[in-house]
């Protein structure tokens, strides 16, 4: 049975009746995309969705793994495993027809309506092990993400020997097998991220103890498996990041140089850990030569052993594709027949092929332009299909300055870019005006002083395009010219942003004001960032680059060296710290950590020479410490010491401490040796007051209003006992006045009786 879509044919022959395994509905939502939209627009869709399977699937940087092969338009190609298609167009535009076997009927649905257009393509549906016996020999095999899998295409003892050994027997005179895997020893996978397969951490590093269905390898256990099939011979390839989504390939004849391997954000799938700084780890790797070891991935192009190599051979790539299709391009180092090598820059799409031609133009611009002021521009000759460079050897400038940097010769340094600086100041002779050119690249751009431009601006001489030389320099690249007025602060600008800001190891150079150094104003640094952000959207207009979706697309980080760090401050937190003045002061150089047992501190702490006084942080949170034993001694004799701190009592030795600095002083007389220390320790943490603190804030209330009202009760007291005084004084008087009044009575009584009274009264009565 056969079905055609578009100018595709399947065939149906092997196709076991239902799809065995299948992505459920996402391969829905794929197939729609593959019927629904142009290639041209996958990208946008990617972007717009922001979802893993999309961007696997139809991201176009999937095909830069084979398009960079020396495949012809003779050359029959077998696909072996070919999925959803990501691959399979870059194939049948370079060859002369591609044999796709892929088991399930879905993914074979969706690779046909992506590629309708080709007229070059077949695709059988069914197991390669069925399938294998009807077909040929073909020019080039792929098992790009299949070999892991070889466990379910060879039912045999040894799946991975048998499967080369049948591929090798389908190879052509003079053919090639293609086999893109991940190591298993990447380096990827020791600073955290998940193993692709499984999606658990560890598990290709420790062999795959609990997986049987797939399987990579390291370097060494692939050599032995080509080895153990016989008949093969083979070029080690290294594609970076990784093989699903390389933007360099990397091999034997041409390793990766110190600082050259920058990318970190490349695992879309799943939740990662960053363990340790992988840009710093790669550097020191190379610098061992061990990066073939720790290579996240393999890329290994075989032969027959009776298949002479070619002398003429690639051995680089480097794809600038993530721009807009105007300025897509890769370039490419091969050793010639000759036996030297040469640099071809290529467009890597049809809109920027006349992008790539006026690179010639360019070069003989800026030739002139810095013939005598000591550059030399790398020569440059128009090549079929693009142009052609010479390989340059020797030490770029980045790589002369991050020695620079290892040794401390920050002087050096300065004087070296100060140096080049002046170069380009001195190519600057027309003075800087707007133009709509200029506005279209980037944007509007306003300086408050009159500033000079080259009558031809490379923008790009960063210090990974410079190397030196006897008499000057060698600029390497300059894709990125421009004819309109563009400042040269601006060149410099970019020279100093891309070598300081691309390497954390660069990062003690950001704190020293090199911007100024170069006479770059404050005010104007903003500016060329506005300017830069401006260029960046001109090169990728109408693209969303891969790095540019990974917040939106990933997990994220699920623990990074920040949680690690604060892991370790919060275990450092609950250690007892001990500090000793030797009479100099307590210092952190002069301190050291004590390990509790859930809080729990019982020994002796060994005081140095000339100790004149501790000091103990039981720990740097909220907390109690109970006291048990708290003495210094002599070796003889124990000294009990009287407890100086910045806690609380809570009760009898026992102190709470408010803040997440508690500590004990301690005065420690001459000759004492050491401390008993027997603690407990209630960890209280950080996250406000305790409740122990609130129950002492309410203790320490409750006694205030205890306080206030025994004052009060005692200004009662004080009253009414001067009332009673008073009331005593009152009724005194009273006493008194009424003694008096008798006693007037009496006399009163005493005077009527006398005669003369008695006299008055009979006068007065008369009258």
């Amino acid at each position: 049975m056969k079905e055609t879509i578009g100018k595709i044919s399947l065939d149906y022959t092997y196709y076991p009746g239902e799809d065995l395994y299948s992505d459920g509905a996402v391969e829905d939502e794929l197939l729609s995309i593959a019927k629904e939209y142009e290639e041209s627009q996958w990208n946008q869709v990617i972007a717009e969705r922001k979802s893993w399977p999309i961007l696997y699937h139809f991201s176009h940087v999937r095909q830069n793994i084979v398009s960079w092969l020396p495949i012809s338009k003779e050359d029959r190609v077998l696909e072996i495993g070919s999925g959803c298609g990501a691959i399979t167009g870059a194939l049948a535009a370079k060859a002369a027809s591609v044999t796709c076997v892929e088991l399930s009927r879905k993914r074979s649905h969706i690779n046909a309506y992506r590629n309708q257009q080709c007229d070059n393509v077949e695709i059988l549906v069914g197991n390669f092990q069925d399938i294998e016996k009807t077909i040929g020999t073909y020019d080039v095999i792929t098992l790009i993400g299949v070999f892991e899998y070889s466990n379910g295409y060879i039912g045999s003892d040894q799946p991975f020997v048998d499967m080369l050994r049948t591929i090798r027997t389908h190879l052509a005179p003079g053919g090639r097998l293609v086999i893109a895997i991940e190591n298993r020893l990447g380096l990827k996978y020791w600073s955290g991220c998940t193993e692709d397969h499984t999606g658990t951490w560890f598990e290709g590093l420790e062999d795959y103890p609990k997986t049987s269905s797939v399987h990579t390898f390291s370097r060494k256990e692939m050599d032995q498996l080509v080895k153990e099939a016989g008949g093969l011979s083979y070029r080690m390839y290294y594609p970076y990041p990784d093989y699903k989504f390389p933007m360099q390939i990397f091999s034997d004849e041409r390793l990766p140089k110190e600082g050259e391997l920058k990318e970190l954000r490349y695992n879309f799938d799943r939740s990662r850990m960053v363990l340790f700084d992988e840009i710093r780890v790669m550097d020191s790797l190379i610098r061992n030569d061990l990066f073939p070891v720790y290579s996240n991935s393999y890329l290994l192009v075989l032969t027959r052993e009776e298949t002479e190599l070619p002398e003429e051979h690639c051995i680089y790539a480097k794809y600038s594709n993530e721009r807009a299709d105007a300025f897509s391009t890769r370039t490419e180092i091969w050793n010639t027949k000759e036996g030297e090598k040469e640099v071809r820059k290529l467009p890597a799409s049809p809109e920027s092929e006349k992008f790539v031609e006026d690179l010639y133009t360019t070069y003989q611009r800026l030739q002139a332009l810095y013939q005598n002021a000591g550059v030399q521009m790398n020569r440059c000759e128009p090549y079929t299909g693009g142009v052609k460079l010479a390989f340059c050897q020797g030490m770029t400038l980045e790589e002369e300055l991050d020695q620079m940097l290892l040794k401390g010769q920050i002087s050096e340094i300065i004087a070296r870019m100060k140096s080049l600086i002046g170069i380009f100041r001195n190519a600057a002779t027309v003075p800087f005006c707007m133009t709509e050119e200029f506005r279209k690249v980037f944007g509007e751009a306003s300086f408050g002083r009159e500033l000079l431009c080259p009558p031809v601006c490379n923008i790009d001489p960063v210090c990974s395009n410079l190397i030196r030389r006897e008499n000057g320099w060698e600029m390497l690249d300059y894709e990125w010219s421009f004819s309109f007025p563009v400042p040269v602060e601006y060149q410099i600008f970019r020279l100093l942003h891309y070598y300081l800001y691309t390497s954390t190891a660069r990062d003690a150079l950001q704190e020293l004001d090199l911007f100024s150094e170069a006479g770059i104003l404050p005010e104007e640094i903003p500016v060329f960032e506005e300017m830069e952000k401006h260029f960046q959207q001109y090169i990728q207009t109408g693209r969303v680059p891969m790095r540019d979706m990974y917040d939106e697309i990933s997990p994220g980080v699920c623990f990074d060296q920040k949680s690690l760090a604060a892991i370790q401050r919060k275990q450092d937190a609950r250690k007892i710290q001990v500090y000793v003045d030797q009479g100099q002061d307590f210092s952190e150089d002069n301190s050291w950590h004590i390990n509790t047992e859930d809080g729990v501190f019982e020994g002796l702490i060994d005081l140095p020479e000339h100790t004149v006084r501790l000091r103990i942080d039981p720990c740097e949170e909220n907390c109690v410490v109970e006291l048990k034993e708290y003495k210094l001694t002599d070796g003889r004799e124990e000294l009990p010491l009287p407890v100086i701190c910045t806690g609380k009592v809570l009760y009898e030795n026992a102190y709470y401490f408010t803040d997440a600095d508690p500590y004990f002083l301690i005065d420690v007389p001459e000759g004492q040796k050491q401390m008993k220390l027997s603690v407990k320790i209630h960890y209280l943490g950080n996250g406000g007051l305790h409740p122990v603190g609130k129950l002492m804030g309410i203790q320490s209330d409750m006694q205030a209003q205890i306080s206030a009202l025994s004052g009060q009760t005692q200004q009662l007291s004080q009253k009414l006992r001067s009332d009673a005084a008073e009331m005593d004084a009152v009724k005194r008087e009273n006493e008194a006045l009424k003694a008096e009044l008798v006693w007037m009575k009496e006399k009163i009584r005493q005077m009527e009786n006398t005669k003369v009274w008695k006299a008055y009264s009979r006068i007065k009565g008369n009258k």
